[in-house]
């Protein structure tokens, strides 16, 4: 595979984002990621989770030269293999699946270079509607796994890849973003084979039920109470404000779980708050508490009491905060800058998301 023309090229990779992520409103905005933060433990703290694709982890995704490749500095490199403060990784997690990153995000630089992977089983429709493209037929095709397809681009110097893998019904979704475009599109064929390499040698999830709950979407974003409940959190008439899936990896895992997700803001008031339910997904809130080091984004996210909550976790910093709260057996993640980075305050308004969802 090779980078075609600059013009050509990011046409194409934009056609392949946009159509690997479906068109939606914007997205909710995820915490941003902690610069200091050390690699995951091995360990797992919580032993009743969802279980990615045979136990299936980021270690064995990518060799340890691609992920060199991508940081030439090993202390900088960051794998994310938990991602917990990330909704979509949750979702895709509770799906059965997997979402890592390796990144050099600890450089400070304005365009970090960055690898990410995301594994979906039980997904070959949704890979052959992506395959069916035209724009994603240039590149890579069936070279790897049962099916595959790939387009590079170079914008200033920087290598854009994004590309997707079959093995079985798996779909492995693989983007990569690197300063140096020297080599990038040998190295994102390198890392599409052995994706497809470790896919090939996975099982199937593990079977696994999630919590039994009385929380459901309409209770955090649809009802009358919702919009009663945020206007008296927001001290205002609080409307919801757009949210979505644009840019995300697997929409469909949208479909899979109990989700619901909305924004909220007082007309004319800067502050927001955007919430996102997982149904069912309390584990999404104990993972953090039980080892708030295990993902590297999480920041200083530590635990928190919050009455009504089976377990809470928050972080404050860069004028807003975010935090997730364990409720019957679900995990409501809360972000936004409504009160800046008062923790006392964000802990109040994670105890009255927490005691009406209760009352439901």
């Amino acid at each position: 595979m090779r980078l075609r023309s600059r013009a050509l090229a990011a046409a194409a990779l934009a056609a392949a984002l946009a159509l690997l992520a479906g068109c939606a409103p914007q997205p909710v905005p995820e915490p941003a990621p902690s610069a200091s933060a050390e690699p995951a433990p091995s360990a797992d703290p919580v032993a009743d989770r969802p279980r990615s694709l045979g136990g299936l982890d980021c270690a064995a995704l990518l060799g340890a030269g691609t992920i060199a490749a991508v940081s030439s500095q090993a202390e900088a490199a960051r794998d994310s293999s938990v991602l917990a403060w990330s909704a979509v990784a949750a979702r895709i997690q509770q799906s059965g699946g997997l979402l890592c990153e390796w990144s050099s995000m600890a450089l400070a630089t304005e365009l970090h270079d960055r690898i990410q992977v995301g594994a979906m089983p039980d997904a070959a429709a949704e890979y052959e509607q992506a395959a069916a493209h035209p724009e994603l037929r240039a590149d890579a095709r069936d070279e790897h796994g049962d099916s595959s397809f790939a387009a590079c681009s170079e914008d200033g110097g920087r290598a854009l890849c994004a590309g997707s893998v079959l093995v079985g019904t798996t779909w492995a979704d693989i983007r990569l973003s690197l300063a140096d475009a020297d080599g990038a599109a040998s190295l994102f064929d390198d890392a599409m084979g052995e994706v497809a390499a470790a896919l090939a040698g996975a099982g199937a999830p593990a079977d696994w039920t999630p919590a039994e709950t009385a929380v459901d979407g309409a209770l955090l974003c649809e009802s009358p109470a919702a919009a009663e409940r945020m206007s008296a959190i927001l001290d205002g008439e609080a409307q919801q404000v757009g949210s979505g899936a644009e840019g995300e990896f697997f929409p469909v895992s949208r479909q899979r779980v109990d989700w619901a997700e909305c924004g909220w803001q007082v007309p004319g008031d800067p502050g927001f708050l955007r919430l996102a339910l997982l149904a069912g997904g309390a584990w999404w809130a104990e993972e953090v508490i039980a080892d708030p080091g295990a993902s590297a984004a999480v920041g200083d996210e530590s635990a928190v009491e919050v009455t009504g909550a089976e377990a809470a976790a928050l972080a404050c910093g860069a004028g807003s905060c975010w935090g997730r709260i364990a409720v019957d057996g679900s995990t409501v993640l809360v972000t936004g800058d409504a009160v800046g980075e008062d923790r006392e305050a964000f802990t109040g308004v994670l105890e009255q998301l927490a005691a009406s969802l209760l009352e439901g």
